[in-house]
């Protein structure tokens, strides 16, 4: 956003602002979220003035502007794997496998409406969204749903398979969903129907990246590694 992107310390909860163009950092925190059990997972940016901050069990709006964060009361509690923001709703991935659709309050988000029509995928661990979700497994294999149904979607045998994948991230601008696994030091891109494009490998640094940002304008990716 504005040429920066946020960097949270998931154990700390500082948050930095980092400038990709100048590859500068700042080398103190401009607000330290609250303590919470697990420590914080990632944290999403919603416009230039707003992000949430997630953890297993906080979700926390974080105004940039002001420097401050207040926790978002949501409904129905459970514990959260991984959300995602998409046409300004927030759907959250539990960890019991469901989906819940929130949309936006003047509070925050209203009470979440469960969204698969299925049933819930035990083993998914991460979502990605964009005129689809994608739910990563945690055998690293991906499931696609649209309306709340799953589509046919696989990809294809890779040469050394995914040990330990992540994250997984859609970028509708380039249109393909990517999946970061650290267990082989790997970025791997797909297409929408799971055709293979490209791989990207350094085991120097995505070995210990805990989450990974694609530039698709300039072909650049940005991974957030603890190296």
């Amino acid at each position: 956003s504005k040429g920066h992107a946020l960097v949270l310390d998931q154990t700390t909860g500082a948050l930095y602002r980092y400038e990709p163009k100048t590859e500068a950092a700042a080398l103190t925190p401009f607000l330290t979220l609250p303590a919470t059990e697990g420590g914080w997972m990632r944290i999403i940016l919603l416009d230039e003035n707003n992000a949430l901050a997630i953890s297993k069990n906080d979700i926390v709006q974080v105004n940039l502007k002001e420097k401050k964060s207040a926790p978002l009361s949501i409904e129905p509690k459970s514990e959260v794997a991984d959300v995602a923001i998409w046409n300004k709703r927030l759907y959250r991935l539990a960890a019991s496998g469901q989906i819940f659709r929130h949309d936006r309050s003047e509070e925050g988000y209203a009470k979440g409406v469960p969204w698969l029509k299925t049933a819930s995928v035990r083993d998914a661990k991460a979502i990605a969204i964009d005129s689809a979700i994608y739910l990563l497994l945690a055998d690293g294999g991906v499931k696609k749903f649209l309306s709340g149904r799953e589509q046919t979607f696989s990809l294809p045998p890779l040469d050394e398979p995914l040990a330990s994948a992540s994250r997984i991230r859609t970028f509708p601008e380039a249109e393909v969903v990517a999946i970061l696994d650290p267990g082989t030091g790997r970025i791997v891109f797909a297409n929408s129907s799971g055709k293979l494009l490209v791989q990207y490998e350094s085991h120097d640094l995505l070995v210990s990246a805990s989450d990974f940002a694609f530039d698709a304008e300039n072909k650049t990716i940005y991974a957030l590694s603890h190296k």
